[in-house]
């Protein structure tokens, strides 16, 4: 009997199972409340890097033309800013208009404001070169003059359609800036350069001295790389950005295809007839093999692969890095190219060959 009595005290009823956890329960919650408190790492809300926002509303095109009618890069028809004294390279770029809909901070927005920032702070602050925005639209002009860099707004004389064209573009650099360096060229709009570009002109120049050589035209592929979106944040230095693209190019970095081209160079003296190139058009394929079959046939021409010293860098943007070759302006090229003869039948105006 007294066994049974025992069992029947210690026996764990619901109310004194209740009982028995309401004690444990306050002390866990005290001891917890003594402890630094975790939380989860929670991602902050992206915003948009100060410099680029502007007054400028890129979600409506009728907006945005009425705000861009009061700034001068916008109605010039010559050069706007003012270009360096020392400089040994006059480059134009024509690159696309900013990113739109960037209130929407999708995250491929976001890497494209921090691609297209880093792009314009570098060219504003590479020594020895000048880099002017050529460009129809009037975002990416004013965009160009908030980092200081010159711009040239496209189709102020001629036809867009004409403003769209190589050809165009490459007159320009020639003819309709004023540049005074002993160097003028072209690049397309998303190339990224360094310190190698000054350097290696200056190379060019000794070569030109040295051998007694009157014209060069220098070109060069692209290294393609895939760069992390945090390496880009604004909130790193522009030398440290630089440094990690230039890690970046180390580990995953490599070159495009040999029929490529992404920078044409040639010194100023060289004067070319322009009006007896082909409407090759903008952002199209086939016109980089041309121009450089053109300068490889012009007698007295040296042409310089710069490919080896010249960091031209291509930041991937999708994951479709020749979608350009699927474009209209690609598909009317190349039906322009099969009609076209050798590119040997264009020299400058001192020769009567002329177009031939």
């Amino acid at each position: 009997m007294a066994k049974t009595e025992v069992r029947r005290v210690f026996r764990m009823t619901p109310i004194r199972l209740t009982l028995l956890m309401i004690p444990c329960m306050t002390f866990v919650w005290m001891f917890n409340r003594l402890l630094p408190p975790t939380r989860q790492p929670v991602e902050p809300k992206p915003q948009l890097p100060s410099k680029l926002k502007t007054s400028v509303n890129y979600n409506s095109n009728s907006d945005q033309e009425s705000e861009c009618s009061h700034y001068s890069a916008c109605t010039a028809d010559d050069l706007v800013g003012t270009l360096k004294r020392d400089s040994i390279l006059t480059l134009i770029v024509s690159p696309k208009a900013p990113p739109s809909n960037a209130a929407k901070y999708s995250n491929e927005t976001l890497f494209a404001w921090y691609r297209d920032q880093f792009l314009y702070e570098t060219r504003a602050s590479l020594p020895g070169v000048d880099f002017v925005i050529a460009s129809r639209d009037c975002a990416a002009l004013l965009h160009a003059r908030s980092y200081g860099l010159p711009t040239y707004r496209l189709g102020s004389h001629t036809s867009d359609v004409e403003a769209a064209t190589y050809r165009h573009i490459l007159n320009a650099v020639h003819s309709s800036i004023g540049a005074t360096s002993p160097f003028i060229g072209f690049a397309n709009g998303d190339i990224l350069f360094d310190t190698s570009l000054a350097d290696t002109m200056r190379g060019v120049m000794q070569f030109r001295e040295s051998m007694g050589q009157n014209h060069v035209g220098v070109f060069g592929r692209r290294i393609n790389v895939d760069v992390e979106r945090s390496a880009l944040q604004p909130t790193f230095t522009l030398d440290q950005r630089l440094l990690n693209v230039q890690d970046a190019v180390k580990s995953n970095g490599k070159l495009y295809w040999t029929l490529a081209v992404d920078y044409f160079i040639w010194n100023r003296e060289l004067t070319l007839e322009f009006s007896c190139f082909p409407p090759f058009f903008l952002g199209g394929v086939e016109f980089d093999n041309w121009f450089t079959g053109l300068m490889n046939h012009y007698e007295g021409v040296a042409t310089i692969d710069a490919t080896n010293s010249l960091s031209a860098m291509h930041i991937n943007h999708d994951t479709k890095p020749r979608m350009s070759h699927s474009s209209l302006a690609s598909t009317f090229n190349r039906q322009l190219d099969k009609l076209q003869d050798k590119p040997s039948q264009i020299f400058d105006k001192s020769d009567r060959r002329g177009c031939g």
